[in-house]
């Protein structure tokens, strides 16, 4: 049994960084996000917030989410993310980049699915007009669940006077 379980955790192990440098490098050094592959099909969510005040997470839709040190457990573990999210210490505007970061994470795992969305790892909150900027990221998380592609992560600050306003995100 103890066997066993130590051949599991040394696949696990080796899978996480064949994933770690695969994506490490996509934003840019701003924020070193690793995420895991989800099993296909297994969670179809619609989002999970940073919130900035203490980086606590809350998971919409489906599962239980779990902190724990800085790791975040959906389920039977499907997703990790790496406890060195520390996004408010990296930037200044904050919305701006964690809209960045989901264009980033978006058009890497389901580039061939996107054609129709015009997003570029560059881009932030700016580039997008306010009234189309919702319904990109919703065709955007709706393409990536029908791709059956890796999770798709959502930094959103929750800024009162936020370049959107009254954005209500996701429920």
């Amino acid at each position: 049994m103890v066997k066993i379980n130590e051949e599991e955790k040394k696949i696990e192990i080796e899978e996480e960084e064949i994933y770690r440098n695969k994506i490490g490098d996509c934003f840019n050094g701003v924020s070193r996000v690793f995420l895991k592959p989800v099993v296909a099909g297994a969670l179809d969510f619609g989002s999970i917030h940073l919130l900035k005040t203490n980086i606590a997470f809350e998971k919409m839709d489906q599962g239980l989410v779990k902190m724990d040190q800085g790791l975040l457990k959906i389920d039977e573990g499907l997703l990790k993310i790496d406890k060195g999210l520390e996004i408010m210490n990296h930037t200044k505007n904050s919305f701006d980049l964690a809209v960045g970061c989901v264009a980033v994470c978006t058009l890497t795992y389901v580039r061939s699915t996107l054609k129709m969305i015009d997003i570029s790892p560059n881009m932030s909150v700016r580039d997008f007009p306010n009234e189309d900027l919702r319904s990109r990221k919703i065709e955007a998380v709706n393409a990536a669940v029908r791709a059956k592609a890796h999770c798709i992560i959502h930094l959103e600050s929750y800024e009162e006077n936020s370049l959107l306003g009254d954005y209500p995100g996701y429920s």
